[in-house]
């Protein structure tokens, strides 16, 4: 697999982080551009006029980068519950799905996946 697929979930979380970051310094130069703090004043300065960009870029990304970091950690938590099953039943009837978030996340997981699949001796 690609080196940006195992690293998806450090990518969405610091693109995250960067768009929250661009939002604070863009709503700070909206809502009150002298009163921010020397450093955010900086800063605008550095930005200039390209603020509103940084600021719709913020909001944009925010959303994206959010909503994809979120979809990952829950897929990580569905992930852990479904191999976590309780009978050899109950893991064979959710194995479908448990494939297809194994494909989504990195390698480590569909090793996880496998281990289980060699433990409960189910056949590909």
């Amino acid at each position: 697999m690609s080196l940006l697929r195992e690293i998806r979930l450090e990518l969405s979380a610091c693109l995250f982080f960067l768009s929250i970051l661009g939002m604070v310094v863009g709503v700070s130069f909206y809502l009150s551009p002298q009163g921010s703090p020397d450093f955010l004043r900086t800063i605008h300065g550095w930005i200039g006029d390209w603020i509103v960009w940084v600021t719709f870029l913020g909001l944009l990304g925010m959303f994206m980068a959010g909503w994809y970091f979120l979809d990952l950690v829950w897929k990580q938590r569905q992930f852990r519950k479904l191999l976590e099953a309780p009978s050899r039943t109950v893991f064979v009837r959710n194995l479908d799905r448990t494939e297809e978030i194994a494909r989504d996340l990195s390698a480590p997981y569909r090793k996880l996946l496998w281990e289980k699949k060699e433990e409960l001796k189910i056949k590909e």
